[in-house]
């Protein structure tokens, strides 16, 4: 049968777990709860859509991975929701969970049922389980090797660092670079350069994320300085204030960095500085003012997007170990010297 074409599938489908009056959602909970991205939570709740209709088809029943088992405990957790709307409309039978009683037997039991379920799914939806949603039952943290979860600094961008010292530790027996003869030390040096590299490209892929996640919350009338917030911090949020007085004509470029303001222009458009430069009882303001406004502006968005305003503030520790890599090969140089 084509799932396409059963009324079932279209009922569980079109079910939307999210309230849409509430200011912490299903998902945003979900995502909490499990240290995963929002992004990563809302596929999951699809995945967890198709687990509960193979449930539904299957006469033995499924049996979920350990991400969908975290969805499903959750929305139980939701009892007006889970009993009285997704069962007893969406489903239209009771779907209780039943817990593993422990023990080999029962284990292996579940393992052939989740083999089942598996393989069910390729049937049924035509194509296989994405991994990083259905893997083998395993204590581990599915997202995390995915990229799905907000990878945490102890474990991501700071361990690749300890890479050289363990390879410097099995080639020369030497933890400690100082006690490294000149060539040993220059493999070593190598090898912090590139951990640096790399940590670039997974602080740049955190930040990416984060980003992404933000704006995927975000209305979709969002105003162009949050986007711009959004994208590159209160530098370009400034950045775009300033652009747009200028684009709109409500200030005009004077030499010695002032601007004549245009009072007759400034309504129209949604600029934050809008009352600010009105207001403003001189003819002319500063650029500096107008930064220093367009900055306290950019910094109300922190509230809103707290973890946006955390990578911005932290972007200087990116280069942090580069200026460590540069102290250790400094020190190596002068000690070499003696």
């Amino acid at each position: 049968m084509n799932y396409l074409k059963d009324p079932l599938w279209h009922r569980i489908d079109s079910y939307i777990p999210d309230d849409p009056d509430a200011d912490f959602t299903f998902t945003d909970k979900l995502a909490k709860e499990n240290n995963w991205t929002r992004h990563f939570a809302r596929d999951a709740v699809i995945e967890y859509k198709k687990f509960m209709y193979l449930c539904c088809i299957s006469q033995n029943g499924a049996s979920p991975s350990h991400v969908i088992d975290q969805v499903w405990h959750l929305h139980l957790t939701y009892t007006v929701s889970y009993w009285k709307v997704f069962c007893r409309e969406i489903l239209q039978w009771e779907m209780h969970h039943h817990p593993s009683k422990g023990g080999q037997t029962e284990s292996k039991k579940y393992d052939a049922l989740y083999a089942d379920t598996l393989t069910l799914y390729e049937d049924v939806f035509g194509a296989k389980p994405p991994v990083e949603y259905w893997d083998i039952k395993e204590k581990v943290n599915y997202p995390l090797q995915t990229f799905g979860i907000r990878p945490q600094p102890a474990y991501t961008q700071y361990m690749v660092f300890v890479i050289p010292f363990f390879i410097t530790g099995i080639l020369y027996n030497k933890i400690n670079p100082y006690n490294l003869t000149g060539p040993q030390f220059l493999l070593f040096f190598l090898m912090l350069a590139i951990a640096f590299a790399f940590h670039i490209l997974i602080r740049l892929g955190i930040k990416k994320r984060i980003i992404e996640e933000a704006i995927d919350r975000t209305p979709q009338q969002t105003d162009p300085f949050e986007l711009a917030y959004l994208m590159g911090g209160r530098s370009m949020c400034q950045q775009m204030i300033l652009i747009d007085l200028i684009e709109q004509d409500k200030i005009r470029d004077l030499k010695g960095s002032n601007y004549t303001i245009i009072r007759k222009h400034i309504s129209g458009s949604q600029n934050p500085l809008n009352d600010f430069i009105q207001t403003n009882p001189e003819d002319h303001i500063g650029f500096t003012e107008i930064m220093n406004e367009a900055y306290r502006k950019a910094v109300l968005y922190d509230e809103k997007y707290p973890e946006v305003a955390m990578v911005s503030k932290r972007q200087w520790l990116d280069y942090l170990p580069a200026i460590l890599i540069l102290l250790t090969g400094l020190i190596k140089e002068g000690t070499c010297r003696q």
